[in-house]
Parts: C-alpha cells; sequence; structure tokens
C-alpha cells in the first residue's frame, strides 16, 4: 500500500506532515491525502504518553517469570544448551535478532543468532540456527546454518528467502545464510565491513538499510546493482539534518580498509550506539533506535523525512529506558520495543500514540536488572502469519531462552477514503518539543571571560531564553535560594539547532569569584511559540 500522499504533494508539506501522514497510513488512520488532524499525529509529533494498553494491564501468564496482557499465553521454545524438543540438537547460548520463512507446506522456519564472541575457547561460537515447525506449531527438526563467525547479533530476512546474519565486532560482516541449512553462507562485503547490528530489506525501495551498534555509529543503507544479489552495490551513510531531512553520502571503502566506515563523511551523523531497525510493511516506513540516547525515530524513504516517535527524556520516570531490538506488529501496526537494560521489558508504542508494558519478565531465571550478569529481552520478531511473536531473555538461565507469545493481536484497519464533498481537515496545532545540550561541568575560573554555549532545539520557531543559576546559602539562617549568574534571551528561534552564547553578569562575576568548592546549579530554558505555548527545560550543572 503507498504512503497517503503524492511526490508532488511534498512540496507543500512539512516534514512531520509527511512522517505523520506515513504513520497515520501505518495505523489506518482516516485521512485526507497529505492533511490530517492533530490528534492523529500520534507518535510521529510527540512521544507517547504513558497508559494503559490496547490490552489491558500485564499479568502472570501460563510460564513462570513472565508477565503478559490478559489472553496472551508465553511458550518456551529453546533454550541455551539444551536439545530443541526431540531433535537432539543443543541450542545455542546467548541468542538474539531472529525472523522467521513461510514453507510451502504451510510449515514455517524460525532462524536466531548467536551473540556469542568468537573468541571464546570451545563449544558454540557466534553463528545462528535454526528450528523447523510444523503447521500446528510442534517442533519439526533444529540445526545449525551459520558457523565460524564472530558475536552475531542482529539481522533481517529478504524476499528471496534467505537470512542476513550480522557480527557485532569492529570488522564485522553480514552473511547470507540458506535458513533450510543446505547451502553454505555467503559473506556479503559490500554491506560494509563494521559493528553490525541489522540489517532489513525494504522491499518496496529495492534497499536495505543498516545500523553500526557503536558509539558514533552510523545509519546505512544499500543499494544492490542487481535486486537479489548482494555482491556488489552503493553502501551510504545517513546525515540527520536539523532541517529534519536525511542526506545520504556514498561511502568511499565500504570495506573500512582506509578509515571505519562512519569516519569517511564527515558530515555524517555520529549516532549514540543504533542498534533497532524495522520496516513497517504497510506504510513502508523505517524505524531505527539510539539506544544510549533513549530514542527511537521513524524514517520515511519517499521523502526523506524524519521524526523522534519516543524520546526517553522526555519523562521523568519513563517506562521504557535502554531501548534497543524493535518490530511493528504487522496485524495492528503497534511498535514492540525491547529493552537494551532497564526492567527486562517488551513496550508497546500503540498507533494512538500511547506507549505500556507488554512483556515483563519478572522470575530469577532472568537475573537482577542491577548486574551485568542479567539478562535482556531480544530479537523480537514474528511468525509468517503475525499472529506467533518471538523473542529472547538472552541471558535466562545463564545461557539464554526463546519465547513465543500468541493472544488475541488486535487488527488495523485500512484507511477510509475521503469524502470529495466535504472540506479537507485542518492540520492541528504542532505539539511544541524543545531540547537544549550544554556542558554539566562548568569551570569557575573560565566563566567569567568565555561564559558558555548551549545549544537550543525547538521543534518549531520559538522565542527562548536561558538563565544559569546557582545556589547561595544564607550565612545566619542556613537556607538556600537562587541566585541568577546570567541570561540569555533570542526572539524568532529556528527550528532545528540553534547556539547561543551565555555572559555572566556582574552578579554572576561575584559569585563565581568566591566560589571554593563545588556548587550546584541549574540551566533554565524556555521556548515560547506563536501560539502562546511555553515550554520550560531545566538541566543540573555544577561549578567548580
Amino acid at each position: 500500500m503507498a504512503l497517503p500522499f503524492t511526490l508532488a504533494d511534498v512540496g507543500a508539506m512539512t516534514r512531520r506532515d509527511v512522517v505523520r501522514a506515513g504513520l497515520a497510513a501505518s495505523a489506518g488512520a482516516a485521512l485526507a491525502p497529505a492533511l490530517r488532524t492533530g490528534a492523529l499525529a500520534g507518535r510521529a509529533v510527540a512521544s507517547p504518553r504513558i497508559g494503559p494498553g490496547p490490552y489491558g494491564p500485564l499479568q502472570p501468564s501460563n510460564l513462570d517469570g513472565i508477565m503478559v496482557p490478559k489472553g496472551f499465553t508465553v511458550r518456551e521454545i529453546a533454550r541455551g544448551g539444551v536439545p530443541v524438543g526431540v531433535t537432539g540438537y543443543p541450542w545455542h547460548p546467548f541468542p538474539d535478532g531472529s525472523g522467521s520463512f513461510r514453507q510451502p507446506d504451510g510449515s514455517w522456519i524460525f532462524v536466531s543468532n548467536c551473540e556469542v564472541p568468537g573468541v571464546l575457547p570451545g563449544g558454540v561460537r557466534g553463528g545462528a540456527s535454526a528450528i523447523h515447525f510444523n503447521k500446528d506449531g510442534s517442533v519439526r527438526d533444529a540445526y545449525r546454518i551459520l558457523d565460524g563467525t564472530d558475536t552475531n547479533c542482529g539481522g533481517g530476512t529478504t524476499p528471496w528467502g534467505t537470512w542476513l546474519s550480522g557480527e557485532e565486532v569492529d570488522g564485522g560482516l553480514v552473511w547470507e545464510c540458506d535458513p533450510k541449512g543446505k547451502k553454505p553462507a555467503v559473506a556479503r562485503p559490500a554491506l560494509g565491513v563494521f559493528s553490525h547490528e541489522y540489517v532489513v530489506v525494504h522491499a518496496r525501495q529495492r534497499r536495505l538499510y543498516l545500523t553500526e551498534d557503536q558509539s558514533g555509529g552510523g545509519f546505512y543503507r544499500f543499494e544492490p546493482a542487481r535486486w537479489g544479489d548482494l555482491s556488489s552495490g552503493v553502501l551510504e551513510i545517513a546525515t540527520l539534518r536539523p532541517d529534519g531531512f536525511v542526506s545520504w553520502t556514498r561511502v568511499p571503502d565500504p570495506s573500512g580498509r582506509s578509515k571505519p566506515t562512519r569516519e569517511q563523511v564527515p558530515a555524517a551523523s555520529k549516532l549514540k550506539r543504533p542498534e533497532g531497525l524495522c520496516v513497517d510493511p504497510l506504510s513502508g516506513v523505517v524505524y531505527f533506535v539510539e539506544s544510549s540516547a533513549g530514542r527511537v525515530y521513524a524514517y520515511d524513504p519517499i521523502s526523506h523525512a524524519y521524526d523522534v516517535v519516543y524520546a526517553e527524556d522526555d519523562y521523568k520516570e519513563p517506562i521504557l529506558t535502554d531501548p534497543d531490538n524493535a518490530i511493528v506488529c504487522p496485524r495492528s501496526g503497534d511498535l514492540l520495543v525491547c529493552e537494551d537494560a532497564g526492567d527486562f521489558d517488551i513496550c508497546l508504542i500503540s498507533t494512538e500514540g500511547v506507549i505500556a508494558r507488554f512483556v515483563h519478565m519478572d522470575g530469577v531465571q532472568h537475573g537482577d536488572p542491577s548486574t551485568d550478569a542479567s539478562s535482556e529481552t531480544t530479537g523480537p520478531s514474528f511468525d509468517p502469519s503475525g499472529t506467533r511473536l518471538y523473542f529472547s531473555s538472552q541471558r535466562a538461565y545463564v545461557s539464554g531462552a526463546v519465547y513465543e507469545v500468541t493472544g488475541p493481536w488486535r487488527k488495523r484497519t485500512a484507511p477510509r477514503e475521503p469524502d470529495p464533498g466535504k472540506p479537507r481537515p485542518r492540520p492541528g496545532p504542532l505539539p511544541l518539543r524543545f531540547r537544549i545540550e550544554a556542558r554539566h561541568a562548568l569551570k569557575a575560573s573560565r566563566l567569567p571571560e568565555h561564559g558558555m554555549r548551549v545549544s537550543l532545539i525547538p521543534s518549531q520557531r520559538v522565542d527562548a531564553e536561558v538563565v544559569l543559576r546557582a545556589a547561595r546559602r544564607h550565612r545566619r539562617t542556613g537556607q538556600s535560594r537562587w541566585v541568577t549568574l546570567g541570561r540569555v534571551r533570542r526572539g524568532g528561534l529556528p527550528r532545528g539547532r540553534t547556539k547561543v552564547h551565555l555572559a555572566l553578569s556582574d552578579a554572576g562575576e561575584r559569585y563565581v569569584a568566591g566560589v571554593r568548592e563545588t556548587v550546584h546549579g541549574q540551566l533554565v530554558a524556555t521556548a515560547t511559540n506563536r501560539a502562546g505555548r511555553r515550554v520550560r527545560v531545566t538541566r543540573p550543572v555544577t561549578i567548580s
């Protein structure tokens, strides 16, 4: 299904209109081409609100240690080091990225990566395994499809029936595998030599998208020279521009021999561990996750617009932290996001713009979330029918386990065509979002002469004010009060990033001259849009 606008419409649309329209199609919302109400913006224009999910609260499942909504059941299908069913094949440890392949007889093959480092002596190292399920879900067979590789993390299925497995190490490759295990796996260096997380095929665009799990890692796309053949093609890296659009630049040396691929294009965005990646099969929108920044992005490959779907720092007490792997539910269009750490959750971001827990692991077999040895939720995928959700508790029982969730998945409805006799609805006002970036540790000796630089990042045109203040304790009463050290105002700031300089006032200079030990302060920034909506952001700082 095409997005609900044409290329001719794009010129008259803002980038948020474009992405919102694509996501609204994903949600099956009623809309006119290129125009829609603000209520339908949902997760595309602001972080979703925390609330009850579409399936209701969680409750203990039929399987100890895992909670899911009422009506859903959980089945353990594999455990690291334990034979799968009656096959005699011991499942690999540390399961991660997964996918499924429909077979002509109605059965399907489930494939899972093994994120075990290749440097470990003996035993299973990296690679991938498969389970062949009968039509009724019973296990027919289990076997190995990839060996001799290192720390295989994410991956993806291809329309031509192969599994792509990425090595999450410096110098890592993508390996193309036969899910039946009959043909040898083939390395695909044309897709880049770097620390691979996910790689997904966008069949409609005839391109592949890739993420690099690395601090400063890149978001990539690959266009094969011939569709269905990944031996050659063009690898490009993304620049997420301040105006809300993505620019793509060819990577000169995909092999990384000259320098790491992420460093070959100076303008490329240096993301904080981009990990999860998926495509909505209905709208064609690409979702990718910047784990260490706590963000989930939506990217529309037709208009090249992008937007933030979820931002962890928008919440005082977020329920989704360290987002990682992600998958779109093919039936409902809801986005499911795993946690890299956090509380062992899979959270659901609904098409209505609500975020809620969908899976919670609370059993002792999953470990203590405060320790490095604890588990994490990984590798979400659906079977070919879209009714069975697979995911792994990567270090459950120490070596990991794979689970299957079934239940009353809701269905999204097809978008209704607008009545030509009625006027098109006007878009509602866009929510105002405002972020700031600045140093948290300030030197008292430098502040009087140099002040400080602050980056202001509003989502629309605003008037902004930034105040630096610090605490001062009254000598006699012992009570503290805020002292304003400096202030800067800017009117008509455009959308995107603007750097401003904050200089100390005379009172601020006198204050820092008396600083003899570390004191605590705040950076308070306020943005006001044309409609009078005001957003205030506070960041702690120290002065020493």
